[in-house]
């Protein structure tokens, strides 16, 4: 009785194999596989969403750039043409360009870059920079490059132009556009200018 039992029971070390003893070598190749194409997507999420970081940072810059132009004007008394000095972080300085003082209603055209007539805004594609009055640090003018500085002494140019349109002796409508400049890979860097407008008045 006791013999039968002993031969019922399973030896001490001996194990029965089930046909799942372990992991085989192409199961983990498959599983390194499906790792790497997930972390190779992860990869390029992170290229993605740093682009688009750097990207809505340079959007912000040329937006702060373009309402310091616009309230530089603004604040002043449309009647004044007194260039308004701005220098920017490399040293240059630009004489902003008031327009025309009110003495004479320029609508719809105004003074300084050249707007787009049916949106108002400035006209980037069929005006070079070299067309619209430079300011430089002796002549007022309506168009600057603009040079911003971040850590590392990397610099950023953006290019500015605006309009100042005397509506009457005591208003003027200011319109101001600003992008960054550059070029990536050789070829031009594509960016959409911002654009704010604001009534300068009494």
């Amino acid at each position: 009785m006791m013999t039968r039992l002993l031969k019922r029971l399973p030896t001490m070390g001996h194990r029965r194999s089930n046909g799942q003893d372990g992991t085989s070598l192409i199961e983990l190749m498959i599983a390194m596989v499906i790792l790497a194409v997930g972390v190779g997507a992860l990869a390029v999420l992170f290229v993605a969403a740093a682009k688009a970081n750097g990207k809505s940072s340079h959007d912000t810059s040329a937006t702060l750039l373009s309402q310091l132009v616009l309230e530089s004007i603004a604040a002043q008394h449309p009647t004044v043409t007194t260039p308004i000095p701005i220098t920017d972080c490399a040293g240059n300085v630009w004489q902003i360009g008031q327009g025309n003082g009110g003495a004479v209603a320029n609508v719809p055209t105004g003074t300084g870059a050249n707007l787009i007539g049916a949106t108002g805004e400035v006209d980037w594609t069929g005006q070079a920079y070299s067309a619209v009055p430079p300011a430089t640090s002796v002549n007022p003018g309506y168009a600057m490059q603009y040079v911003d500085c971040a850590p590392n002494g990397r610099q950023t140019v953006y290019e500015v132009r605006w309009n100042v349109m005397t509506i009457d002796a005591y208003t003027r409508l200011i319109t101001v556009s600003a992008r960054q400049q550059g070029t990536i890979k050789g070829g031009p860097l594509f960016t959409v200018p911002v654009t704010l407008r604001g009534v300068g008045g009494v």
